[in-house]
Order: C-alpha cells, then sequence, then structure tokens
C-alpha cells in the first residue's frame, strides 16, 4: 500500500511539474540565442549555434547568448556563441561599447573603434585537429533591435589572423553574419 501511494505521489508530482511548463532546470541554463556566419579567407565554412548554455558546464554544447552591462550612456553588448561538434569547437566573441540601435563601421583609419570581435575556428585535417584564431575591429555591426532582454543584428568583418607576430599582410577571414541572442543584464 505504501509503495502505491508513494508512486501516486511521484506521478502527481511529475504531472504538476509538467502542466505548470516551468523548467525545473531553468537557473542552470542561460536563455536560447542564435549566432550564424559564414567565412571565406584563408578558410571557408560555416557556422551555426543555436541553443541554451549550461551554466554548470558551458564548455559543452552549442549555444548563444548576449550580456548587457553598464548604463544606457556607456553601455556594453556582448554577444557569445559556441558551437561543438564532438572534440571540435568553433565560436564568436562580439563586444561592443556604446551599443545602441544603428550602424558602427570601422577600418584601418578608425582611431578607438568601439567593437572588437573575435573567431575561433575549428576544424580537422590530416595532422589531427588544428584552430584559426581572428581578432579584428575592421568591419561593420548592425543592431536593429536592442532591449533590455534580447539583442538582433548583423556583421560583415575582415579578421586578421591572432598570432603574436602577425605579418602585415597575414591571413585574414572575412565573416558574414547575424545574431538573435537574450540578454542577461550584468551591473
Amino acid at each position: 500500500m505504501f509503495r502505491i501511494q508513494r508512486a501516486a505521489l511521484t506521478l502527481a508530482a511529475v504531472v504538476a511539474l509538467a502542466g505548470c511548463g516551468d523548467d525545473p532546470f531553468a537557473p542552470d541554463l542561460a536563455p536560447e540565442g542564435v549566432a550564424r556566419f559564414s567565412y571565406t579567407g584563408d578558410l571557408t565554412g560555416e557556422f551555426e549555434a543555436v541553443g541554451r548554455m549550461n551554466r554548470r558546464n558551458p564548455n559543452a554544447g552549442t549555444w548563444a547568448i548576449g550580456q548587457l552591462e553598464g548604463t544606457a550612456e556607456n553601455r556594453i553588448l556582448g554577444v557569445f556563441a559556441q558551437e561543438r561538434e564532438g572534440t571540435l569547437v568553433s565560436g564568436i566573441v562580439l563586444e561592443w561599447r556604446g551599443a545602441h540601435i544603428g550602424t558602427v563601421t570601422c577600418d584601418e583609419t578608425t582611431v578607438n573603434c568601439p567593437f572588437v570581435v573575435n573567431v575561433l575556428i575549428g576544424f580537422q585535417n590530416t595532422t589531427g585537429v588544428s584552430e584559426g584564431a581572428y581578432e579584428g575591429e575592421i568591419g561593420t555591426i548592425t543592431v536593429t533591435a536592442l532591449s533590455e532582454d534580447r539583442a538582433v543584428g548583423t556583421f560583415t568583418l575582415d579578421l586578421p589572423e591572432d598570432v603574436a607576430a602577425r605579418p602585415d599582410d597575414g591571413p585574414t577571414l572575412q565573416v558574414s553574419g547575424s545574431f538573435d541572442v537574450s540578454l542577461e543584464l550584468t551591473s
């Protein structure tokens, strides 16, 4: 009799949790987002990250998220995304100081560009897993929607390979894509 009561109570609890629509693991999961881009240059391919980051293990899975911090006059927008396929990981980090709805463009002559973008492309070749890391401030970022809880935009960038002794004419990556991420406010 006791086993039947316990089974009935367990079933009722599961049904109640399922019926309320709340995810009991939600505190561990960040809101879902998406970031996509295609790239050409010394590497060519597509990047797509759709999903929710597990806060307990952010290195696992494929996800996209945003962060907004600072005051309205001087806020920083961060877009972070990871695409993981087995041992291969690719990702993007976009940070824009003074983020607003609109467009900002930087080129070689721009002093104090307000954004910086880092792209890591993981790939496998005949000698194993390799990667290309690119970082730069040359290109255009457009934000079409920005609120306390969401950022939507596009970007087109020319990123040089991020190496310690970078030659002036080193390899570059042309990146073109978009993001639509939920934002988490920080101080």
